[in-house]
């Protein structure tokens, strides 16, 4: 009560109901695959799908990776791979309030998600120091239905 909701808010439950009731896997489900640096996104994939084997996962489940990067020695990077059923992508603040004549278009939200972010503090073995470091957020693996969860 006094509370919004939105769509996702609904849709994300049954979602996950519907995949622990059909799911084929015989081996537990524990959200994502323990965190390797070492594992390429396929495998980190398939790893995945050992543990989640459904018409849900398969249609609506994703693989977003996110990399950094050292400015001074782009040879050292982390990457991460998560899961996804859909990407929240944050509309800008003053959406409502713009009075310029260009409009935000979910093209934009896209752009603006996947575009590279400076000034993340990460560890660079290289330099054995923190360094000031670049973020990417690239799409591995595109499920058949896209979700976007506007923020």
């Amino acid at each position: 009560v006094g509370r919004q909701h939105d769509a996702w808010d609904v849709f994300a439950p049954i979602l996950d109901l519907l995949h622990r009731d059909i799911n084929k896997s015989a081996i537990l489900h524990c959200e994502d695959p323990e965190p390797d640096e070492h594992l390429t996104a396929d495998e980190h994939w398939h790893r995945s799908r050992q543990q989640d084997s459904s018409v849900i996962v398969d249609t609506f489940e994703g693989q977003l990776g996110s990399l950094l990067c050292c400015p001074k020695h782009p040879a050292q990077k982390s990457i991460r791979y998560e899961l996804f059923r859909a990407i929240a992508l944050p509309v800008p603040d003053d959406a409502a309030t713009r009075h310029d004549t260009a409009p935000v278009t979910l093209t934009s939200c896209l752009a603006n998600f996947f575009s590279v972010e400076t000034g993340i503090e990460w560890w660079c073995e290289e330099c054995a120091a923190n360094v000031s470091a670049a973020k990417k957020m690239v799409l591995c693996h595109i499920p058949s239905v896209v979700c976007i969860h506007l923020k």
